[in-house]
């Protein structure tokens, strides 16, 4: 079964990849105003998530520009959302991983939320005021989860971007060695001349020369 490229699923695509990158830029930030100085906090350190987020969000304009012309479309910003695609597929696997090493390091260093394994407070100062560990802790583990389900959710997006990057050129080749519309050929007669006929074809030919 031959795959049609579509331009609404491309940009449907792109702006899925938008809302996405929108969604990690904002928890991201989130999980930046819950940093501690524990390990576990690293990708909130470096603020992974914002600029991941900010990345996917670009990846995304350029496939709503890929998918504007559905006469003549660009190929070279399909090429570069099907590149980009591929970058950002590869982004959410490590942003996914490095919060998954994060739930790991909770666990492990700060008793998964239930008790604390390196002497530290057990309370926390935030800007909305004193918070027990335990619950700054779960905090954070929400936000972690939440970053892995994004992350998920963007490596499928990305996927399927780049599957419908792929039924473009698919299409285009099918299209360029296409036969024509058997409706549209012209139809030859080749039902045999009476001897009249044959007659008349002959001298119109000789008249013509």
């Amino acid at each position: 079964m031959a795959f049609i490229y579509s331009y609404k699923r491309t940009r449907l695509s792109a702006a899925i990849q938008i809302l996405l990158g929108f969604l990690f830029t904002v928890f991201g930030i989130a999980d930046r105003f819950e940093i501690t100085k524990h390990r576990s906090s690293f990708p909130a350190l470096y603020l992974l998530a914002v600029w991941i987020g900010c990345m996917i969000i670009i990846v995304g304009i350029i496939g709503v520009g890929a998918s504007l012309s559905e006469n003549h479309p660009n190929k070279s910003l399909v090429v570069a959302y099907l590149v980009s695609s591929i970058l950002s597929t590869l982004l959410a696997m490590s942003l996914t991983a490095c919060y998954g090493a994060s739930l790991y390091i909770i666990d492990k260093q700060e008793g998964n939320c239930k008790g604390l394994k390196d002497g530290a407070s057990s309370y926390i100062q935030r800007s909305y005021g004193q918070v027990s560990h335990e619950a700054q802790c779960k905090i954070r583990v929400k936000l972690a989860i939440i970053m892995i389900v994004f992350g998920v959710a963007e490596v499928l997006g990305a996927v399927w971007s780049i599957g419908c990057c792929c039924t473009m050129f698919t299409k285009n080749s099918r299209h360029q060695y296409e036969l024509p519309d058997e409706t549209r050929l012209e139809t030859i007669d080749d039902t045999p001349l009476d001897d009249d006929e044959q007659t008349t074809s002959t001298a119109q030919c000789t008249a013509a020369s």
